[in-house]
């Protein structure tokens, strides 16, 4: 389950990298989660993602 959400979500920022115009902003809204007990740090797996795709991530909005 959770690696099919990580490749899904991969996925999707592979395409927004493709389409998107240089410089336009792409925004992703998720929740960090537990699974099986343990913590997934989904914001940092998916800013890792998309900095590896040419994205800056901007992790303000971070709480």
């Amino acid at each position: 389950m959770v690696r099919n959400y990580f490749l899904e979500s991969a996925l999707l920022i592979a395409d927004a990298a493709r389409i998107l115009k240089p410089g336009a902003s792409f925004v992703m809204v998720n929740d960090n989660v537990r699974y099986e007990g343990a913590h997934v740090p989904v914001d940092l797996i998916l800013g890792d993602f998309a900095e590896r795709l040419g994205f800056t991530v901007d992790q303000s909005g971070l709480r």
